[in-house]
């Protein structure tokens, strides 16, 4: 997902308000944001324990590339009549001894 600019004058989010606007865990968004799937902006001067923010424009794209929508089913669409003709020629018979075996 290539970087959109952040001119937008949008205050960042902090893990917890983006996790919470997207309905998941913490650990959840920090998956996300480790596989590369969600940018987030590195804030402050400290090297250790990284202040992470997101932006909510790409929190937006984010969910955007994650919607899907299920199209129905090609064999159970409707408004397709049921084929009743046979392409077999061997024809049905009925013997009470197989009946038993099985």
């Amino acid at each position: 997902m290539p970087p959109v600019p952040a001119n937008d004058n949008q205050p960042l989010l902090d893990l917890r308000e983006a996790a919470g606007a997207l309905g998941v865990s913490l650990r959840t968004l920090q998956r996300f944001m480790e596989s590369g799937e969600l940018p987030y902006i590195v804030v402050g001067t400290g090297r250790v324990r990284l202040r992470k923010k997101i932006a909510p424009i790409d929190l937006q794209t984010f969910k955007d590339s994650r919607r899907r929508y299920d199209a129905p089913c090609q064999s159970t669409a409707t408004g397709r009549a049921p084929s009743t003709t046979m392409i077999s020629k061997s024809e049905v018979f009925d013997s009470p001894g197989l009946k038993l075996r099985f």
